[in-house]
């Protein structure tokens, strides 16, 4: 096909696309598609094989907590993954309640970061105990710490007495070190590798390219994480104005494997889906906001397309491959 023609059918494609009226919820998961089979660069791989279940016992942590044993476990920090960290939160009983705990955990390599910002981020355990009777979330302790080439950041939360949230706090404490100092830290993580977004044959649409940073609030070791792993955005525009973001990840397939442990507490899992063109691709389940993420590799390289609420059918899909295939293509 010529190239005018494709950036047409590509902009007319993707202006449907933005306006169909099938819910991401309806999309039914197809059989799932090839493994990737090419390896990609040496990018470290996710601690605990990128599955927060794996590095702590949610059954362990409810009887350091004392609380509910209904666990719900989600796994979060998509830069974390690709730095060979993980990001967890592990929520117990109804949210409000006497026995409602939390447990947050970030961790990353300590190589990821500077030497005086790591030292700047350390701190002993503080503790939140005006809060207990308030029954608000502060209600805890949290302490960022190094240990056994780890940098990790721990929050536990709970509506315990003060002296047994410091208890439960030590010994979740215990946990995480134990787990950590049985994995051996990357001794280095390099950056996500660069994108020319106006390299790909689109046939014409135009490109922009951005890398979006989260802000500082999400705290030290998310920031340094997402300083290497945060990947070039490319905004695909098409006729009527519309935009696409497709986020480039050349020679990683971590990326695309993260894609299939990232979800929220509580939340379902996604699913493989078949995407014309591509090799292997898999739906994330939909955010709070109703957006939703795609993945999809060539078994070389990794890109993620996110949209707000709307549509992903059988047409759609293979709208989006016509779409990224050249990106792959390009990036590989």
């Amino acid at each position: 096909m010529q190239l005018a023609a494709r950036g047409v059918l590509i902009a007319a494609a993707l202006t449907w696309l933005l306006t169909g009226c099938t819910s991401a919820q309806q999309l039914a998961p197809t059989d799932t598609p090839a493994a990737p089979t090419a390896a990609a660069t040496a990018v470290p791989r996710p601690l605990a094989g990128g599955d927060c279940a794996n590095l702590l016992d949610s059954n362990d942590l409810a009887v350091s907590l004392g609380g509910s044993t209904d666990a719900k476990v989600g796994t979060v920090g998509r830069e974390l993954g690709l730095v060979g960290g993980i990001g967890c939160v592990f929520n117990f009983g109804e949210q409000g309640s006497r026995d409602h705990g939390q447990v947050l955990v970030d961790v990353a390599p300590a190589a990821i970061a500077d030497p005086g910002e790591l030292d700047a981020s350390l701190t002993g355990t503080v503790c939140d105990h005006e809060s207990i009777d308030l029954l608000t979330e502060n209600a805890g302790c949290t302490a960022t710490v190094a240990v056994s080439g780890w940098w990790y950041r721990l929050s536990v939360f709970s509506f315990e007495s003060s002296e047994s949230q410091e208890t439960s706090f030590q010994a979740i404490t215990t946990m995480l070190e134990q787990a950590l100092a049985s994995a051996e830290a990357p001794a280095r993580a390099s950056a996500v590798e660069p994108f020319d977004c106006n390299a790909a044959d689109t046939g014409g649409l135009v490109v922009s390219s951005s890398r979006e940073l989260p802000e500082s609030g999400q705290g030290a070791i998310a920031l340094a994480a997402a300083r290497l792993a945060v990947p070039v955005t490319c905004a695909f525009t098409t006729a009527d104005g519309s935009q696409w973001y497709v986020a480039v990840y050349p020679a990683n397939m971590v990326a695309y494997e993260l894609c299939a442990s990232i979800h929220a507490a509580g939340a379902p899992a996604g699913s493989p889906v078949s995407v014309p063109g591509i090799q292997s691709a898999f739906v994330e389940p939909p955010a709070e906001d109703g957006s939703v993420r795609i993945c999809a590799t060539d078994g070389l390289s990794t890109a993620t397309v996110l949209r707000g609420a709307g549509v992903w059918d059988a047409a759609s899909l293979e709208n989006l491959g016509s779409l990224v295939v050249p990106v792959l293509a390009s990036a590989g």
